[in-house]
């Protein structure tokens, strides 16, 4: 009730202001997924994918694996740090969990302790007329004793709930994982369990995940349960405790990636407080492969499918022909560093550049561009190339050492002197020289951001996302053109081409590896909910054997977070590779390797890999080199990929400069003064020219036989 002043005298006003109505949680049973890809839409190779189901580890196949925690022999795991263990109590506590081998046959269902017997009642005292009057009746016969009635069995059948959270699309593998829980709570040993997709933790909009999507086994996309996004507060906590008490959930899993983490063992925390009999396990998946830890986290679900197709597609663009009247060099991007590093170990690119490495060499902006360039010139003039592969990652800006003093400079601006700071030029003014220079090289909007925009996370100007290899590409384009205005060697004919394939890794064909992997992560994730551990990741180790000798693992989600480096007062966050030649085997590989493609024609087109079904050959050569020196370490790679670029001639391009067929050829070639096609047409006619000195020297000799004395006939012209 509302009450209004009123004038002195009047009858007070009220305004009644309707009940609020309060929304409970509706689950609609059995809801069919939106808009799914039907049977009858499928091409041939869909369907032969969908009809060969992935091999299992023994101890997941041979009936019901046993948990156990990890033995002080056992490969070592680093615990959790001090402050995730204080965000997280329960979970932070867990140890790591592998499968034993000799209770793998044991059921995982607890059973039930024995109800003991009901003693009998006392017999009620009797008096002196009833002793008469029973002694006096006939004895009745005995009535027909019921049979025992058989002891109860514990109930072995689940109700479990998955989700699938990301700030992107699943990565490739994920629908094996829903149809890998699907069977894993299909054995006989649990019958009448059943797998609830959950689309929406709002709406819920639940539906079974059943035998009707068999046909989803080992393909593309991720619309069988599409990926929702979450943030942590007090309402999603809310939602999550609604429905598994709404749906009656013994167990919940989450498909998630790195980002996610963090929110899904808050979560679980949540729920030990509020509802301890609901499990919680979660199947990890990247694009970006960068959670790693050594001996446990070997790869993650989707990088080595993302890593084929996009090898696939910049093998293509670095096997273009070259054109005869002008440079043609493509700036690609596959987005994060540890795919671009990958996928230029597969293609063999002219130049590569990531992110972390730009860091750690404090390189600038200035020095970038004049290393681009300089090789560029170099190959035209001194070897003949005239086509190149520049690879970039995403975080290239972001890592440069100008961009993060620029964004403190601009910080500090903004405190001392707002008032002044009114525009982009203003700022261009009011900066030191050294960053003023890399300010100006930005593009507009970026400019704009860096004075007017604030980051919500860390509290400093915000540095917008920028495909850095067009801006790459426009830069070093207009620095040769200036090379030229300043009488330098340059390019006169150059043209660049930028590709950004990011979306390309986003959900492909998945490839083998990832195919047997989310089968098995899918198993391994039914297990833990079976056991009743909760805040575990599922894993499976030793993947270089066969996949029925990979061991079935469980990882304490605490152990993959660590303090953000940024400062206490952030959160912490997934651990991450450190593309770094003393960590990180496979940078540390690169790194020895790539010196050999900067002036050589070597690329390499790996070919479509993701498309092998599951049960056909995989052998030790496709697997990622990522993989393989995260295995086997980088000697052996190291002779590999030296002696596979000498065989393809790369140690001995010839020189042209040194290898000329006719007179002035090295002058045509190494005079930077000309066109191309300009120096082509020079070079055609100086061959014309010989050819026709040549004739007339013939002539001359046929002319001066023909008029000889004593010749029985005579030339006339």
């Amino acid at each position: 009730m509302l009450h209004l002043p009123s004038q002195p005298g009047s009858p007070q006003l009220e305004i009644r202001r309707p009940p609020k109505i309060t929304k409970e949680l509706k689950i609609t049973p059995n809801l069919r997924p939106g808009k799914t890809r039907e049977k009858t839409r499928r091409s041939d190779l869909e369907q032969h994918r969908a009809g060969d189901v992935p091999p299992l580890p023994k101890l997941l196949a041979d009936g019901l694996p046993q948990f156990h925690e990890r033995c002080h022999g056992e490969v070592w795991l680093a615990d959790a740090s001090a402050e995730v263990r204080e965000m997280l109590p329960s979970t932070g506590k867990l140890e790591p969990l592998l499968v034993d081998q000799t209770k793998a046959e044991a059921s995982l269902v607890l059973p039930v302790p024995p109800v003991p017997p009901v003693p009998p009642l006392p017999p009620p005292a009797t008096t002196a007329s009833e002793a008469q009057s029973s002694a006096s009746a006939p004895p009745k016969e005995p009535e027909p004793s019921e049979p025992p009635s058989e002891p109860l069995e514990p109930t072995k059948a689940r109700r479990v709930g998955v989700v699938s959270v990301a700030n992107a699309v699943a990565a490739s593998g994920t629908h094996n994982v829903l149809l890998g829980l699907r069977d894993f709570f299909d054995r006989p040993a649990l019958a009448g369990s059943k797998l609830i997709g959950i689309r929406n933790l709002a709406k819920v909009h639940e539906f079974d995940i059943d035998d009707r999507f068999t046909y989803f086994l080992n393909q593309a996309g991720s619309d069988l349960l599409p990926t929702i996004h979450i943030r942590w507060n007090n309402m999603l906590l809310k939602q999550v405790t609604d429905i598994c008490d709404s749906l009656q959930l013994n167990g919940l899993v989450f498909l998630c990636g790195p980002s996610e983490v963090l929110t899904i063992a808050r979560i679980t925390e949540h729920l030990q407080k509020e509802r301890p009999a609901t499990t919680v396990a979660t199947v990890l998946h990247s694009v970006s492969g960068w959670v790693t830890q050594p001996d446990w986290i070997q790869t993650t679900l989707g990088f080595d499918s993302a890593c084929a197709v996009l090898s696939e597609v910049a093998g293509n663009l670095s096997l273009s022909r070259q054109a005869l009247n002008r440079d043609i060099y493509h700036f690609v991007s596959c987005g994060s560093s540890t795919l671009t590093v990958e996928v230029a170990m597969q293609i063999r690119p002219t130049l590569c550049y990531v992110g972390e490495e730009l860091l750690q060499r404090e390189m600038t902006l200035e020095m970038i561009l004049e290393e681009i360039v300089e090789v560029i010139v170099t190959r035209h003039h001194d070897y003949c190339l005239h086509a190149g592969v520049i690879m970039i990652s995403d975080d290239f800006f972001p890592k440069l050492y100008q961009t993060r003093l620029l964004r403190r400079e601009m910080h500090r601006l903004r405190c001392e002197k707002p008032a002044e700071l009114c525009s982009e030029e203003v700022a261009l003014r009011m900066l030191p020289e050294a960053l003023a220079k890399y300010y100006a090289l930005l593009p507009s909007d970026a400019q704009n951001a860096l004075v007017f925009r604030t980051d919500g996370i860390d509290g400093l100007p915000t540095f917008p996302f920028m495909e850095a290899e067009r801006v790459v590409a426009a830069l070093v384009a207009r620095r040769l053109a200036l090379r030229g205005k300043e009488g330098k060697r340059t390019v006169k004919c150059f043209e660049q081409h930028p590709h950004s394939l990011r979306h390309i890794a986003l959900s492909p064909m998945p490839t083998v590896l990832d195919c047997k992997l989310g089968y098995s992560l899918g198993h391994v994730a039914g297990a833990l909910i079976e056991q009743q551990q909760t805040g575990y990741m599922a894993n499976v180790r030793n993947i270089q054997k066969d996949t029925i000798d990979w061991q079935p693992c469980a990882i304490p989600l605490a152990r993959l977070l660590k303090p953000s480096p940024d400062g206490p007062h952030l959160e912490p966050i997934a651990k991450r590779r450190q593309l770094n030649k003393q960590e990180d085997n496979a940078f540390k590989l690169f790194a020895l390797v790539r010196e050999k493609w900067r002036y050589a024609h070597s690329y390499r087109q790996p070919g479509p890999l993701q498309y092998w079904s599951p049960s056909g050959a995989y052998g030790y050569s496709w697997w990622t080199y990522t993989l393989r020196a995260e295995l086997f370490g980088t000697k052996d790679l190291e002779h590999e990929l030296i002696k596979e670029s000498d065989e393809s001639g790369c140690a001995d391009l010839p020189d042209p400069s040194k290898a000329s067929w006719f007179p002035f050829a090295s002058m045509l070639v190494s005079d930077s003064h000309h066109p191309y096609c300009v120096r082509i047409f020079i070079m055609t006619i100086s061959m014309v020219m010989t050819i026709l000195c040549f004739l007339g020297l013939r002539m001359g000799v046929l002319f001066h036989f023909c008029e000889a004395p004593g010749s029985k006939r005579r030339f006339r012209g």
